[in-house]
């Protein structure tokens, strides 16, 4: 007798069970099937209160990211880190002269004069928004928050975020940050936006010149070599995850 009660486990979870049925549900949870992708990555299981707690854990930050939600603009490729410096952007008459070329390029010329193109920030995959605004003469309005030098996105060019390397695709990218600079994404299982999250990282470090490590409470840097030097000297090719 037993030895039938120690049949019903899981070796992938290291938990027993009472009885077949029990084992079946257990194949059904989320908690089996994160260890089953932390197995495939050659990473070992965690218990189900580790679980737990990284689930709210998990929970907590993507509420925290929601209630100070950046934006972005597509027309003028601007992200911003406020509501109040993103909605003085799109009063600005640069915005509306970058909107009107955006939309022409789109085909869409003829709703110029009364759309904003306007987006949330790269951390989350969601659908782009457009957010309707007043047409009229509008004075430009300066904001600290717009940086008005180009940038070039190295992810969306396959290029690497801390070298000059260039790959065919997404993946080799991210497989070459992975073994040339040890990068790598904290819990990758919950990411569902993988080229979103690095679109993030490329704006705080090539736009920002901000090392996603020391996250603007370390040095401050005037250039994309200074802070990409940095972080590859100090091997702070990695993702501050607390």
């Amino acid at each position: 007798m037993a030895s039938q009660a120690s049949s019903f486990t899981c070796l992938n979870c290291s938990v027993r069970f009472a009885n077949a049925e029990a084992q079946r549900e257990h194949y059904k949870t989320d908690w089996h099937r994160y260890n089953l992708k932390r197995k495939i990555a050659e990473l070992p299981p965690v218990n189900v209160e580790e679980f737990e707690r990284r689930i709210l854990q998990q929970k907590s930050d993507d509420a925290a990211a929601q209630e100070d939600q950046s934006l972005y603009c597509r027309a003028c490729k601007k992200l911003f880190k406020s509501k109040n410096s993103h909605d003085a952007h799109l009063d600005s008459k640069k915005h509306r002269e970058l909107l009107r070329v955006f939309l022409k390029e789109q085909g869409e010329e003829g709703q110029a004069g009364g759309q904003s193109v306007a987006v949330k920030s790269t951390r989350e995959k969601k659908e782009y928004g457009v957010m309707m605004e007043q047409d009229g003469e509008v004075e430009e309005v300066d904001s600290d928050e717009w940086n008005d030098e180009d940038w070039d996105n190295p992810i969306e060019n396959n290029d690497c975020l801390f070298c000059l390397n260039h790959c065919e695709d997404l993946i080799q990218n991210v497989k070459h940050m992975s073994v040339k600079h040890s990068f790598f994404i904290p819990d990758a299982e919950f990411c569902i936006d993988v080229e979103g999250l690095l679109g993030y990282l490329a704006e705080k470090i090539c736009r920002d010149f901000i090392c996603i490590w020391c996250n603007e409470k370390g040095r401050t840097f005037y250039s994309l070599d200074a802070v990409r030097n940095h972080m590859v000297e100090k091997g702070h090719c990695k993702m501050l995850h607390e």
